[in-house]
């Protein structure tokens, strides 16, 4: 495997609760501490109390790179039945963003008995319309009509976080990392707010993959659901990236090989050892596998939405100007203006390699020009701008209904009634666009490439379930 410097942040907590239960099964709920209100899955992966999950579940809420203080692990234990139990804690020893995984381990073992078959991947290439199923603790969740529900509505459909529960669906889309290798696949099995790091299973219920997601959450209640589907967009990282994740932690001395041989068979660990040569692990000169925003640039990369500069750089953490956006926006959308049609439309957009780009939007009513009758192609994008032009693009601004529904409080403490931009963010936020999550929005910060390719990624997730 090939070689990566990580930077690790272990967390040390001196608990010594010990306890005589038998723990009933693999799957965990995960309690962050220290104040944070959410609550998500995890899998217990050996003997010795290490626990496989996404990193988005042990990071804290709006900082990928930060992880949390202290962790509450809630197992099933006999005398709860099939109430979890938040007796233990857990320290992180890796959580790797670009990957969204990361493995933490129970620093209270004590005495209790695993009272079940440890887990083990099978190895697994999805098809589309294969059927699967997805295990762990959800939240409610909520239909999504335009109109934002509140707390209370009748239409919400309620899910007890404290019962381990399975959903069922089918696999609806699938992204290769190289031939052989699949990163991730989509699926309309319901993902609720809680069910991050969940264990996925196939129809024989054998364990291929774990569960992230796309979907929306507000104030950490419920997710969207799609309308074309009924189903939240799931998103779930592959048995392929799982075991190539842990054969690199193994390289960097993280975790024993004899814990990814544990759980994959020799025949799987063989392929992914010998692919390892095809992975394509530089995307971009500056961007690799490891890379925030990975995914999202390798996806728009792959989709011909981006290819980057002369120079084969992106550069995802500059900022971008009015004519950058639009071309990354309209290629997206998958137009392809010509020139000689699309052109003069704004006093200094005339014939400029963007010219077809913004005066395509401009002829689809996306954008408009300023009082002065200028666009100003050259002009920095801040972030409240660039999401109401992807929000117009797209024309998802006209799912909302401003005469019907509430909306009570702010989607950002930024972020209020009474600014222009305040719909569109809460729009791209009840959709799932948006991955600020710790209460502030920064809407006059610039949007870097980065940023706004993140944006794109997750609405074309999200479309590829809805495509209405």
């Amino acid at each position: 495997m090939k070689k990566y410097i990580i930077t690790l942040a272990i967390v040390l907590l001196n608990t010594n609760i010990a306890f005589a239960d038998s723990i009933l099964s693999p799957i965990v709920k995960i309690a962050q501490g220290g104040g944070y209100d959410l609550q998500t899955t995890g899998l217990i992966i050996n003997e010795d109390g290490y626990i496989l999950t996404t990193s988005d579940n042990i990071t804290h809420s709006g900082n990928k790179y930060t992880y949390l203080d202290e962790i509450d692990i809630c197992p099933i234990e006999t005398d709860k039945a099939i109430v979890p139990n938040c007796v233990l804690k857990a320290e992180t020893i890796i959580a790797l963003p670009s990957l969204n995984l990361g493995i933490l381990k129970i620093t209270n073992k004590g005495d209790f008995e695993f009272d079940f078959e440890m887990p083990k991947f099978k190895q697994y290439s999805p098809k589309i319309k294969d059927e699967i199923s997805i295990e762990g603790f959800g939240y409610e969740r909520y239909e999504f009509t335009g109109v934002m529900r509140q707390l209370g509505d009748e239409s919400l459909t309620r899910m007890d976080d404290s019962i381990l529960e399975r959903e069922n669906g089918q696999i609806i889309a699938t992204e290769n990392l190289s031939d052989n290798t699949n990163w991730y696949f989509l699926t309309d099995t319901p993902v609720n707010l809680g069910n991050s790091g969940s264990p996925v299973y196939d129809t024989e219920n054998n364990l291929i993959g774990l569960s992230s997601s796309y979907g929306n959450e507000d104030d950490n209640m419920y997710y969207l659901i799609p309308p074309s589907t009924g189903n939240s967009v799931g998103y779930v990282i592959s048995n392929d990236i799982i075991l190539f994740f842990m054969l690199s932690m193994t390289e960097a001395k993280i975790i024993d090989l004899t814990l990814v041989e544990s759980l994959f068979s020799t025949d799987h660990i063989e392929a992914i050892q010998a692919e390892d040569a095809n992975i394509n692990i530089q995307i971009l000169s500056d961007v690799d596998l490891l890379s925030t925003y990975a995914q999202a640039i390798s996806y728009l990369k792959d989709h011909k939405i981006i290819s980057g500069y002369e120079d084969g750089t992106f550069r995802p953490d500059n900022p971008l100007n009015r004519a950058e956006l639009l071309k990354i926006l309209v290629e997206a959308k998958g137009e392809s203006p010509k020139s000689s049609t699309y052109k003069n439309c704004f006093p200094d957009v005339k014939t400029d390699w963007y010219a077809k780009y913004v005066c395509f939007a401009e002829s689809k009513g996306w954008i408009k020009g300023y009082p002065d009758g200028n666009f100003k192609p050259e002009n920095y994008v801040n972030k409240a701008e660039a999401i109401k032009m992807l929000m117009n693009t797209f024309e998802l601004y006209q799912w909302r209904n401003e005469g019907s529904g509430g909306f009570d409080g702010y989607p950002y403490l930024d972020v209020k009634v009474g600014e222009w931009y305040m719909q569109y963010i809460e729009q791209a936020k009840e959709i799932g666009l948006l991955e600020e999550a710790d209460g502030y929005f920064l809407p006059g910060e610039l949007i870097t490439r980065g940023q706004i390719s993140e944006n794109i990624f997750r609405l074309l997730i999200v479309l590829i379930s809805n495509p209405s």
